[in-house]
């Protein structure tokens, strides 16, 4: 049975290969292609990749508007908890939160 198969199937490849004018190189260049563009299937495509790290940065940009506003927050809210007679307070904690604001604005400008 499994000779009649082949040489039935071989009779129809023989009569497609005369209708299309094919030859046996067609078949494995074709076969080439086939696993070339199998292959490249795989391979996520490069625009989902540069989506995923826009995605990825945008995330990153947010939280770090997050924690300069906070610094912000913290700067000028320390400004009303200092006593007015006490310049050395005064000076550490606008020392402090100047820093803490610099390094969030870092921060911010190196994710932008």
């Amino acid at each position: 049975e499994a000779l009649a198969d082949i040489q039935n199937l071989t009779a129809e490849l023989t009569a497609i290969q005369e209708a299309l004018n094919l030859t046996d190189t067609d078949f494995i260049h074709y076969h080439a292609q086939e696993c070339k563009y199998l292959e490249g299937l795989k391979q996520t495509p490069v625009k989902d990749h540069l989506s995923i790290y826009y995605i990825g940065v945008l995330d990153e940009l947010a939280k770090c508007q997050n924690e300069w506003n906070s610094a912000r927050e913290a700067a000028n809210h320390s400004l009303f908890e200092i006593h007015p007679g006490s310049l050395h307070d005064m000076y550490l904690a606008l020392n402090q939160a100047r820093i803490r604001v610099d390094t969030v604005y870092s921060k911010l400008q190196n994710t932008e």
